[in-house]
């Protein structure tokens, strides 16, 4: 039942958004696709490092915390999903400017047609643009 569970979160990871290119000026969709990247690649640090809000992180957290879960209960089942992650496809379809926020709307798919909708609220800190919230569309 725990590997089911940590299947079904690593899918979710599949629906997930924001960046891990932190090149200075990248835009909010660079910085969700290398977001979604970050957490594909089990790079839960690099995938913090582009958000601003608590809650932000704590979308982060859930992963690493399933990552581990997964790990130390069965390292096949770590293996399988972790393929799976990799295989994910991401594509962005929409960004909303608005004054202070840009709303980047995308697709996350597995590559066997099943698809999630999602939507990442960023925010201006410091120059740069960081993940404030994800949320099914």
């Amino acid at each position: 039942m725990k590997i089911l569970k940590y299947l079904l979160i690593c899918a979710a990871a599949l629906f997930v958004a924001a960046c891990s290119c932190k090149k200075e000026g990248a835009e909010p969709a660079d910085i969700v696709t290398g977001f979604h990247k970050a957490l594909t690649s089990l790079e839960f640090e690099k995938a913090s490092e582009l958000c601003c809000t608590e809650e932000a992180n704590e979308y982060v957290e859930t992963f690493a915390k399933a990552h581990k879960e997964a790990v130390d209960n069965d390292s096949g089942a770590t293996a399988i999903a972790v393929g799976m992650l990799c295989e994910a496809e991401m594509a962005v379809n929409d960004v909303e400017r608005n004054k202070d926020t840009r709303t980047v709307s995308y697709t996350i798919g597995d590559g066997r047609g099943n698809t999630k909708e999602k939507i990442a609220v960023l925010k201006e800190v410091e120059g740069e643009w960081k993940i404030a919230e994800i949320k099914d569309r």
